[in-house]
């Protein structure tokens, strides 16, 4: 049994333990069907076309995304499908909007400490291709450059451009 609650400009679709951000304007899209969670954790609705059954996701249909095209959320939340956090990209795009990974020890991606030789490392990844940045004496001159290329590659999907906005 879902449940929603209004909150301002901006409504909760509650199902189970998990709580579904989405735009008042989309309201309407919420009432008209039956959504749940799906294994990826996506708000997902089924229907029927052409005799056979067929599953959307609720961010593809609030951002209009036609085949092809991907939806990305902007703070890696998939139960926030607010405007504000979706945008209409491409797959390598989307792969750049990417988390941090687990073992990732120096907090920024594409940064790491050599041991061999003391020093700090950045290196970034273009198009398929790694792109060494250099060796630095501190870590905060190798974030520096990484994100600093990061912001030139990528621009709005820079995946840590808030870091870079906090070391300006």
């Amino acid at each position: 049994m879902s449940q929603i609650t209004i909150c301002g400009n901006y409504g909760v679709l509650h199902l189970g333990q998990t709580e579904f951000l989405f735009d008042i304007e989309d309201l309407h899209l919420i009432q008209s069907r039956n959504w749940y969670k799906d294994k990826d954790g996506y708000l997902v609705c089924r229907y029927y076309f052409a005799g056979s059954q067929r599953f959307t996701r609720f961010h593809r249909i609030v951002m209009g995304a036609k085949p092809g095209q991907l939806v990305d959320h902007i703070n890696h939340n998939r139960a926030d499908n607010r405007k504000e956090n979706l945008r209409l990209c491409s797959g390598p795009e989307n792969d750049r909007n990417r988390k941090r990974y687990s073992n990732n020890t120096s907090g920024v991606t594409g940064v790491f400490f050599d041991k061999k030789r003391g020093k700090w490392v950045a290196n970034i990844t273009y198009n398929s291709r790694k792109i060494y940045l250099g060796r630095f004496q501190t870590k905060d001159e190798a974030v520096f450059a990484r994100l600093s290329k990061e912001a030139e590659l990528f621009k709005d999907f820079a995946p840590q451009k808030n870091l870079l906005n906090a070391k300006t």
